[in-house]
């Protein structure tokens, strides 16, 4: 029998990625560590790029962007050289749990839900803490418990992914040395997510985006039992701030 594959797997073969709240997230993001032209700015789990060219446009930041996958490497790098954005956008192939970069380099460092899936959460945000300059920003947007989920949902979504609710992203955050806290949790629902993908992907990608995306979740949506009703009032998204002192 062969082994099952991870989510990371499957997003990896479609190409795909996505994190909840879409661009409105990602701009709120940013404007809670107070990107401008002047900043370089660091995304944690880039995935095919949507995030880090946006920014660069939005804000005029330069961002460089890792990803522990080669494809998402390629996908990234191409999306910015159609984008005319490559020349204030990198991306490089690189461990969120060992970052090649030195000490104090970036003006914020940020990871949206991309880190739900990484190992060792408190050992990335410490590295984030490390790679950031003293008085710049640590930030996160990813998924978050609303409200305390039934048992058998959050082991059901745990074949996903790790979802935690904001005092736990706060707790880590703390843990990683990181002062001044911001925490901004909201709810979502279908059809606003539905629209905020959409405008996350663009018009042209949607379709063929949205169609591999489904196909990948598949075989993780058919080992559980929760509907979108119930994902609309548990689970929404965390934007998480922390100051390196």
């Amino acid at each position: 029998m062969s082994e099952q594959k991870s989510i990371l797997d499957v997003l990896n073969e479609a190409g795909v990625t996505k994190h909840v709240g879409g661009l409105k997230a990602t701009r709120r993001l940013g404007s809670l560590c107070r990107l401008d032209e002047k900043k370089i700015v660091l995304d944690v789990g880039s995935g095919i790029g949507i995030s880090p060219c946006f920014l660069a446009k939005e804000f005029g930041s330069r961002v460089i962007g890792i990803d522990i996958l080669e494809n998402m490497v390629n996908i990234s790098t191409q999306r910015a050289k159609k984008k005319h954005i490559d020349h204030k956008v990198e991306f490089k192939l690189a461990d969120a749990h060992r970052m090649p970069f030195e000490d104090n380099y970036f003006d914020a460092a940020i990871s949206e839900d991309a880190i739900l899936i990484m190992k060792d959460k408190p050992a990335i945000l410490k590295e984030c803490a490390r790679v950031t300059k003293p008085g710049g920003f640590v930030g996160l947007s990813c998924a978050t418990w609303v409200k305390t989920p039934p048992q058998k949902m959050k082991e059901e979504a745990s074949l996903f992914t790790e979802v935690y609710d904001a005092d736990t992203w706060k707790s880590m955050m703390e843990t990683a040395g990181l002062v001044d806290l911001v925490a901004e949790v909201n709810q979502v629902t279908p059809f606003g997510e539905f629209v905020e993908q959409f405008k996350w992907i663009g018009l042209r990608d949607f379709f063929s985006v949205f169609g591999k995306l489904v196909s990948a979740a598949r075989p993780f949506m058919n080992k559980t039992s929760f509907s979108s009703k119930d994902i609309a009032e548990y689970v929404g998204y965390g934007t998480y701030i922390g100051k390196k002192p």
